[in-house]
Order: C-alpha cells, then structure tokens, then sequence
C-alpha cells in the first residue's frame, strides 16, 4: 500500500473548494428631508377663519363701492373723491367736503373701510363656510338695509351733513355692489383654512438631533461591515 505524501492529501482524490465569503452590501446612508408637519386645524373653518373671510369679502366690496363712485362722478361730471370727502366731515367739519383729494380725504376712506370691513367680520361669523343659493341675494339686501340704516338713521343723528349731501343713486348701487361681494366670504374662509394646514413648519435646513443621531450610528454600522 502506497504511503500518503507528506500533506496527507492522496494525488488522486478530489477536494471540495470552499465558497469565498462575499461582503454583505453596504447600505447607503439614508437621505434625511425636512417633514411637512400639516397643523392641527380642524376640518372645518372655525369662527376666526371665517370672521377672516368675511373680512377679506368686506374689503373686496369697498373695492367696488369705491369703483362705482369714480363711474358715477365720471358720468354725472361730479368729483371723484366726493364721498369719502363728506365721510371726513364726521373728523374735520364741512370744510372737508371738497370735490378733490386732499389729506383729509383718508380719514372718509378710512372710515368706510373699518365700517364696511365690520359688517363683513359679523357677515362671515354668521354664515361661516354656509353656501347658500340665495347668499348673493341676501348679501344685496344686506347692503340695500344698511344703506338705510347709516344715511336714513345714524349720520342724520350723528353728522347731519353727510345725510344733506349724500348722492342717493350712486350710494344704493355702491351698497348693492358691496352686500353681493360678501357672498364670497365662505370661498374666502375655505381658501384661508386651506392654506393654513398645508403650510410646512419646517424648511429646508439641518436635520435635527434625532435624525442626525440615527444617520451617524448608520454610518457606524456600515464602517463595522468594511472592517469585518
């Protein structure tokens, strides 16, 4: 019998190779962005955001009452800030109703603005995000009621003036024109509540301790694979 060779290995046997040991894959680090944290608001417009939007639609209509006031003076030849001028006779008497714009035509503007803008926050408190088919149709007559209320009631006790001097035809339609803008206080409101809850609180910047933390020990893990 022939003796082994001096490795033990016989010349004529077959030897298993062993599988090479692969390297697990490295993991890539994860890429951290900033969370988009929607706030909790509520699903619905709370009283705020619809006081907002019946602000905002209050506004919008002195926007228009002011635009009929410059198509009235143009047509009918009178002056285009005389309405907000006899405003102003509530503040600086009746030497302030004057058919051009001087500084104390701001306080007529800016009086009608906090009035109008008022009604509009109790308008919008009232209805809050209620669309109703007939909203335009109240929202007129609104307008046509306070028309009356202020010229017919409160200036003829408070400043007898603005009630002498006031142009009727052009402030009923003003008033109108203002009452139909205040239909648009739910839209208004839904946008605002709409835009509040996809604000994100955080941008763009450095993650935060957590994520910084989490990222390192990721880094430590796939260091520790290289070295094995």
């Amino acid at each position: 019998m022939d003796n082994p060779p001096s490795d033990g290995n016989f010349s004529g046997e077959v030897h298993s190779v062993d599988p090479p040991i692969l390297e697990p894959a490295l993991a890539e680090p994860k890429k951290f962005s900033p969370p988009v944290i929607e706030s909790a608001l509520p699903q619905r417009p709370g009283v705020l955001i619809c006081a907002l939007g019946g602000l905002q639609a209050g506004v919008v209509g002195v926007i228009w009452m002011f635009l009929c006031f410059f198509v009235a003076a143009f047509w009918g030849g009178g002056g285009t800030w005389s309405v907000p001028n006899l405003l102003a006779t509530y503040f600086y008497g009746e030497n302030a109703f004057q058919n051009e714009f001087y500084r104390t035509t701001w306080a007529g503007i800016a009086l009608i603005v906090v009035l109008y803008g008022l009604i509009g926050i109790l308008w919008g408190s009232f209805w809050r995000e209620r669309r109703r088919p007939l909203l335009s149709f109240y929202g007129v007559m609104l307008g046509v009621g306070t028309y009356f209320l202020f010229f017919d009631f409160v200036w003829e006790h408070v400043s007898p003036t603005i009630s002498l001097f006031a142009p009727v035809r052009p402030l009923v339609v003003a008033h109108m024109l203002w009452g139909a803008a205040l239909a648009k206080s739910p839209a208004y409101a839904t946008r605002i509540a709409a835009a509040l809850r996809s604000t994100p609180v955080s941008g763009g910047g450095a993650p935060s301790s957590g994520q910084s933390a989490s990222s390192q020990d990721a880094a430590e893990i796939v260091s520790g694979q290289v070295i094995r």
